[in-house]
C-alpha cells in the first residue's frame, strides 16, 4: 500500500524535472578572445578563475594570447567571463583589469606597457 502512495509522488517529481529540462537545454557554446597574459602562471590563473559551472572547457593559448571557452549561455553571460577574468588580474576585449588588482599580480604577469620601467640613462663623467 506504501508503493503505491509513492508512485504519484515520483511522477509528479519525474514531470517537474522534464519541465524544467525542457526550458533550459542543453547547449554550448564556443568563443574565442583575447586575454593579456604573459607566462604560465598566467596560463594556470585565467583557465582556473573561469572554470565554474556551466563551463565545459577553457583553454588560453599563451602565444597567442587567446581564450577559447565553451561554456552553457543559458548558465553563464560572457560579460560576467569577462569580469571575471578582469576581477583576477587580466584585460579582456570587453573588460580591463582595475589597477589595484593588476598591480597585485606577480612581475612575469605584468603585460600593460605603463609597467615597463624605463633605460636608465647612463651617467655621464664631469669632464
Amino acid at each position: 500500500m506504501k508503493n503505491f502512495k509513492l508512485v504519484p509522488v515520483f511522477f509528479l517529481f519525474l514531470l517537474i524535472f522534464v519541465s524544467v529540462s525542457a526550458e533550459q537545454p542543453l547547449h554550448f557554446e564556443t568563443v574565442t578572445f583575447k586575454v593579456s597574459g604573459n607566462c604560465q602562471q598566467c596560463k594556470e590563473r585565467i583557465e582556473k578563475v573561469v572554470t565554474k559551472s556551466g563551463v565545459l572547457k577553457a583553454n588560453w593559448d599563451l602565444e597567442t594570447k587567446m581564450l577559447t571557452i565553451t561554456f552553457n549561455p543559458h548558465i553563464l553571460r560572457l560579460e560576467d567571463i569577462h569580469q571575471w577574468l578582469a576581477e583576477a588580474g587580466h584585460d579582456t576585449e570587453k573588460v580591463t583589469a582595475e589597477n589595484e588588482v593588476y598591480k597585485n599580480t606577480s612581475v612575469c604577469c605584468k603585460y600593460r606597457n605603463d609597467n615597463i620601467s624605463p633605460k636608465k640613462e647612463k651617467s655621464k663623467k664631469p669632464e
